[in-house]
């Protein structure tokens, strides 16, 4: 399988990938908010601005792929090079939150 690129419309949501080309127009949010977030892995953002999460999960099913995450997610969260170091990798690099796990601060 080849490398997906950031213009491919792919986000990561709880350790999956979504194609969301067809569902960004139609985002009640508006849909510029999409335009940077191209290979970001975005379950916090989601899960903090939206007040039902199984309905997200239950929207978010038509647009799953069987991409692996590491294909695409973009290793410089696709911001302008000199806001993260120079060797920044977000595959390496990046904060996971383990959402199973009852005692965060989240809670």
């Amino acid at each position: 399988m080849r490398k997906a690129f950031p213009k491919d419309h792919y986000y990561i949501f709880e350790n999956k990938v979504y194609d969301l080309k067809d569902w960004v127009h139609i985002h009640p949010g508006g849909s510029m908010w999409f335009i940077n977030s191209y290979g970001r892995d975005l379950t916090s953002l989601i899960l903090s601005y939206h007040t039902n999460p199984a309905l997200i999960r239950q929207i978010m099913e038509k647009y799953e792929t069987k991409i692996p995450v590491g294909d695409v997610l973009h290793v410089g969260f696709n911001v302008p090079p000199f806001i993260l170091p120079p060797d920044f990798d977000a595959t390496r690099d990046m904060i996971r939150f383990d959402w199973s796990k009852k005692d965060t601060m989240l809670d």
